[in-house]
């Protein structure tokens, strides 16, 4: 058994939610078509999610929310288990091509997963309000709950930790989406070096996914590697 696996495993009557779970049935269809897997960020369930697998499900995308014990454990140990659901849909004869939609810790777990694993029809990848250059809140929270928000250190501003070192995966365009009023991670924190793509919109945090220009400039990026100049254009 995995050490990831047997922690979880002990701990997870304390834990609570202490699971991964793909949250929807991908249905087998007749012909390959383009899935996109919804991670959800720190704290947060696959709910929160929803509206945008909505937004893209109607444009003709088959969406799976992923549900993770976010707080639990450390990014490695999501990024192995996501590595596993990748390369399990990337087996399946009716998967075209895997796209990528993350909120905040979520778009840490993909960097690591994808790192560490080739997923050859790997499509793009759309973060909103991810940590990639870490976050302040994560830094000044991080000595008092460390122990409850597994993964907060790995957030923080200091050089050394996790999501300073992370390499930049190759093969695969990343956009971002930051909110202009999001105190957690602040724009100027959610750059990535190579990124494909970035567009400032003016949202906080929390509800970064529910907004109607980020499910516009979300089907951009899917669709063209590029944000949309006006999001509110017909």
């Amino acid at each position: 058994m995995q050490t990831h696996r047997w922690w979880m495993a002990l701990f997870a009557p304390l834990l609570g939610c202490a699971h991964y779970e793909l949250v929807d049935t991908l249905e087998a269809t007749s012909a390959p078509t383009d899935v996109v897997v919804l991670l959800h960020g720190l704290g947060r369930s696959a709910t929160s999610m929803t509206p945008m697998a909505d937004c893209l499900s109607k444009v003709g995308y088959r969406t799976v929310r992923w549900d993770y014990p976010s707080s639990a454990f450390p990014v490695e140990a999501h990024s192995a288990e996501l590595q596993s659901l990748l390369l399990d849909l990337d087996a399946r004869p009716d998967v075209a091509q895997i796209h990528l939609v993350t909120h905040s810790l979520g778009g840490i777990v993909v960097r690591h997963a994808l790192g560490e694993a080739d997923v050859p029809s790997l499509g793009r990848v759309v973060m909103l309000a991810p940590p990639n250059q870490g976050s302040p809140v994560a830094e000044r929270l991080s000595p008092m709950l460390d122990g409850v928000l597994v993964p907060l250190p790995q957030l923080s501003e200091q050089p050394e930790n996790l999501v300073h070192v992370l390499p930049m995966p190759s093969a695969v365009a990343f956009g971002v989406i930051a909110g202009a009023r999001d105190d957690k991670v602040p724009p100027a924190y959610t750059h990535l070096d190579g990124e494909a793509d970035h567009v400032v919109v003016d949202s906080g945090h929390t509800l970064i996914m529910r907004r109607d220009d980020v499910c516009a400039h979300t089907r951009s990026f899917l669709a063209s590697g590029r944000f949309l100049t006006d999001p509110g254009a017909p």
